[in-house]
């Protein structure tokens, strides 16, 4: 098997295990950029969609959740000074 082959296919399979992902996703929104939030029972998903499939997942749970938050809190009020 060469090298080109075995890439295509893993990035087939994580495409795939990325849009099963996200098919069970709760609920679903665009936030802009390309990227949009979900939520299951555990984690806030983060991921972006060009429309080929869900891509670049990224699962915050609850602590992580809440540092992010708290990061763009500071954010806004730094550009607000």
């Amino acid at each position: 098997m060469n090298i080109d082959k075995m890439i295509a296919e893993n990035k087939a399979r994580v495409t795939d295990e990325a849009a099963a992902i996200v098919a069970n996703l709760k609920s679903h929104t665009y936030l802009g950029d390309g990227l949009y939030a979900g939520a299951d029972d555990i984690h806030v998903w983060l991921y972006t969609d060009e429309g080929f499939g869900p891509t670049n997942l990224v699962a915050l749970n609850e602590s992580t959740y809440r540092n992010l938050l708290s990061y763009v809190r500071n954010v806004l009020a730094n550009e607000s000074e």
